[in-house]
Order: structure tokens, then C-alpha cells, then sequence
């Protein structure tokens, strides 16, 4: 929307997912990804899906990369 954010929205396994760990997927585990838009997006996920639905389906071994950076990185 002109007001709003232009991101689609994305779902991880359908569950909502934030675009900013996009990055630390690995390809190698995504079984499929599907992309909705229009009223097809609107009408399954409403007005958060105004600007489309990427669906990503994968293996749980992906929520392994995921998992929050512990290290420390100030050395």
C-alpha cells in the first residue's frame, strides 16, 4: 500500500515469517515455494496479504540456521 510496507507477506511452513531472515534460509531445504497475489492473497490472509503471499514450505532441519546468533562477535 502507499501507506503501509511493501513487502509481501511471508510464511515459513505457514507460519508468519519475518523478510530480515530471509538470508539465513539455505536453499537446499526449501521443498517449494508459492506465491499468491490479488484477491486470492487477500481473501486467504486478508488485509496483511494486500501486497501478496510468498509461501515457503521446508524441512524442519532448516529452523537449525535459524536459531538466534549466540557467538560473540566483539572479539
Amino acid at each position: 500500500t502507499i501507506d503501509g510496507p511493501m513487502d509481501p507477506l511471508y510464511l515459513l511452513n505457514d507460519k508468519i515469517f519475518p523478510p530480515e531472515l530471509l538470508n539465513r534460509i539455505k536453499v537446499q531445504y526449501i521443498d517449494s515455494i508459492t506465491v499468491l497475489t490479488g484477491s486470492e492473497a487477500r481473501s486467504l490472509y486478508g488485509k496483511d496479504a494486500v501486497n501478496g503471499v510468498v509461501k515457503l514450505y521446508a524441512d524442519k532441519e532448516i529452523f537449525n540456521d535459524l536459531e538466534p546468533d549466540t557467538t560473540n562477535k566483539t572479539n
